[in-house]
């Protein structure tokens, strides 16, 4: 009799310890708002948290569907069907190819930023990367996301393109070595109003299981303390040293690392010149705390080649002659605070590659053939300040769309907007027609348009020169 209790009272014991069991391996789905709050004071904000997907523990995941992960709830017990009117999960992985919850994966409001940096705890916050919107990516539709198993395979679904291809595996070293894309992401939580920081740490789980992704999350404000995050290949030059000497004193290996570069010092055109001379490529020279000691008459970056984008240093007035001629810069930028007010003669010429510039509002003169055969160029805004547009100031610009005179504009030049084949929009601000010198819009494609405010429509109609060109209201 005693045995028969003893083993009932054992079974009941197992019994409440595979309960128990499952309800601490198990995240609950749908906790109710006692334990959400319970939860959330579990997780403070600033905490890391290491995750690893275990697949295993997955009953949707053997059944080939996507496993769930809630950055408040952990990994959850969802099947795609499931997942589709919830948004209690934030990001989903099948095998290491992930998803998160917005755009055509779910009804949440999810998104992920590629961030430029690789230091973790140098990000405090997220309104730096909230600002960026255009940097945002939403789940879509993918063809041909290869799948981390055995046997290669390829699926079609939706996926986030920053939570898919994030390693590389190096099949010339066995076993092969995985190679982690290391940048920080940012991920807005499916409620559209948490953010975390989140990186990845491998493709293998702790005991090498492949597909069992690992990485680490940590939640932060929207707004709060500056991130001091520093980006991958990015040199920050300051002090005595110049550029030239800078650049003298780095091994070749770290220097054919740089990718963004920041002088705060001085800068001749001594120094600019090196930089034709070295074999990294520049994503971005960031020169908007420097001070340029370049002449008008002198080069600047004219006929580099390894320049992408440069920053204009905040103290610069002048844009000199060819300055950026024959380069192969896609972005110029003039910070908010520029003093530039001059642009020089022919200064963006034969920037064959220059796709974007912002011209600062302090500017007032822009000189002759300013822009000519800029011929990535698309659209541009003219400041307010400048009056006068002169000959040739945009000819053969053959990739212009749009461009926008924000101003009094009282003159435009002969051959202003010649052969800009793909010129679609011409607006004005001012109400009063400028003076035409010459052809300014001769050699234009027969269906572009001139808007002008609607109540100028008759006034640009009858003004000098205007007849029978292209003008509407808006």
């Amino acid at each position: 009799m005693k045995r028969k209790e003893t083993i009932l009272a054992l079974c009941s014991f197992m019994s409440f310890l595979s309960m128990t069991s499952c309800d601490s391996d198990t995240p609950k789905e749908n906790p109710n708002e006692d334990q959400k709050e319970q939860i959330e004071n579990q997780i403070k904000e600033g905490e890391t948290i290491t995750v690893e997907i275990d697949h295993s523990k997955s009953q949707a995941s053997k059944q080939g569907d996507f496993t769930y992960f809630s950055f408040l709830k952990k990994q959850l017990q969802l099947t795609d069907k499931d997942a589709e009117s919830t948004v209690d999960w934030d990001i989903a992985f099948l095998t290491t190819e992930g998803r998160t919850n917005g755009g055509e994966s779910g009804k949440g409001k999810a998104a992920v930023y590629l961030t430029e940096t690789d230091d973790f705890d140098g990000i405090k916050s997220a309104s730096e990367f909230v600002a960026n919107a255009d940097n945002w990516k939403v789940d879509k539709k993918h063809q041909g996301v290869k799948l981390f198993k055995m046997h290669s395979e390829e699926v079609e679904g939706s996926f986030n393109e920053n939570l898919i291809s994030w390693f590389k595996m190096d099949l010339k070293i066995m076993p092969p070595k995985v190679n982690i894309r290391k940048n920080v992401l940012i991920i807005r939580a499916a409620d559209g109003d948490k953010y975390v920081k989140f990186q990845f740490l491998d493709a293998y789980g702790k005991d090498k299981i492949p597909g069992n992704v690992r990485f680490r999350y940590s939640f932060i404000p929207l707004k709060g303390e500056a991130n001091t995050a520093k980006r991958i290949g990015e040199e920050i030059i300051s002090g005595s040293k110049s550029l030239v000497e800078y650049l003298e004193s780095m091994d070749k290996e770290k220097k054919d690392k740089i990718k963004y570069l920041k002088v705060k010092n001085g800068v001749s055109q001594e120094d600019l010149n090196s930089l034709k001379n070295e074999s990294f490529e520049l994503a971005e020279l960031d020169l908007s705390e420097a001070t340029l000691n370049v002449d008008y008459y002198d080069k600047f970056l004219k006929d580099n080649k390894n320049v992408k984008k440069v920053i204009m240093p905040v103290t610069c007035t002048q844009i000199g002659l060819g300055w950026m001629g024959y380069s192969k810069l896609e972005e110029v930028v003039f910070p908010k605070k520029s003093k530039c007010n001059k642009i020089g003669e022919g200064a963006f010429a034969l920037s064959q590659y220059l796709k974007k510039i912002t011209l600062p509002e302090s500017l007032e003169t822009i000189e002759k053939e300013a822009f000519k055969y800029c011929l990535k160029l698309e659209s541009i805004e003219v400041p307010s300040n400048v009056i006068v547009l002169p000959e040739s100031c945009f000819e053969n610009c053959r990739e212009l769309k749009h461009i926008f005179f924000k101003g009094n504009i009282r003159q435009l030049g002969d051959w202003l907007f010649y052969n800009c084949s793909a010129l679609q929009e011409i607006k004005f601000q001012t109400a009063t027609p400028p003076a035409l010198l010459g052809e300014p819009f001769s050699g234009i494609n027969q269906f572009y348009k001139i808007l002008v405010p609607k109540s100028a429509v008759e006034a640009y109609k009858t003004a000098e020169g205007w007849s029978g060109l292209p003008v509407n209201g808006y």
